[in-house]
Formats: structure tokens, sequence, C-alpha cells
């Protein structure tokens, strides 16, 4: 079976610009701003998210490849990725973030869960 290399930086990537997304828009629908000031806050979201999710994603990529080396099912390790995934970013939140309230983690873990479920992991079979 040939593993796709790039799943963890797939699922890493399209997590942070979906919440960033999320997190735009629900922002926007609770305050009264012109919608020019959309797109710099929702660069300023990826970014932000990229800069602080920096180390739940090396656990990911790491986890990654040793439960890839284990050859466990594809069920299991975007389980096991998924699980890893939102307690660090529940964990992150807490600690970096906690003006944030319930309201980032649950966008964060939302859009993880979302982005495990779109890339395969194994490029020769399905789900």
């Amino acid at each position: 079976m040939q593993e796709n290399k790039w799943y963890p930086v797939k699922v890493w990537v399209t997590t942070i610009v979906i919440s960033a997304l999320f997190s735009t828009i629900f922002s926007y629908a609770k305050v009264d701003e012109p919608f020019t000031h959309f797109i710099p806050f929702f660069i300023f979201s990826v970014l932000y998210g990229l800069l602080y999710s920096f180390p739940v994603f090396g656990l990911c990529f790491f986890l990654f490849r040793i439960l890839i080396i284990r050859h466990l099912s594809e069920t299991s390790i975007k389980l096991l990725l998924c699980l890893v995934g939102i307690a660090g970013i529940i964990i992150t939140m807490l600690i970096l973030m906690p003006w944030f309230g319930y309201r980032g983690p649950i966008i964060y873990s939302i859009a993880t869960f979302i982005s495990v479920l779109l890339f395969r992991i194994f490029k020769d079979r399905t789900v």
C-alpha cells in the first residue's frame, strides 16, 4: 500500500483554513463591520492559526509516521489523529488563548474532524 505522505500537511492546512473561515464568518455575523475587513481578518486568522497549531501539527505528523509503520487501518489512523489533534487544540487554546472561551476549540475541533475525513491516507484503497 502506498501512503499519501502529504496527508498530515493537507489535514493541517485544511483545518487552519476552514477554522479561520468559520471564525471570520461567526465574528462578522455578530458585529456590524464593513465587509472590507473580512479578507484581512481571514488572513490574520490563518497566520495566527498556523503559528499556534505548529506544535500539535508536529505531534500529529510524527504520530502519523509511527502509525503507518505499524500498518494500522486507515480508519484507525484517522481516528487516532483526529483525537490527538482535537486534544491538542483544546489544550493549546486553554493554555495559550483562554480568551477564546469555548467557541475557538469547538470551531477548530469541527474543522479538524472535517479535514481528517476529506483526504485518503492510502492511495490504492478506500476508507
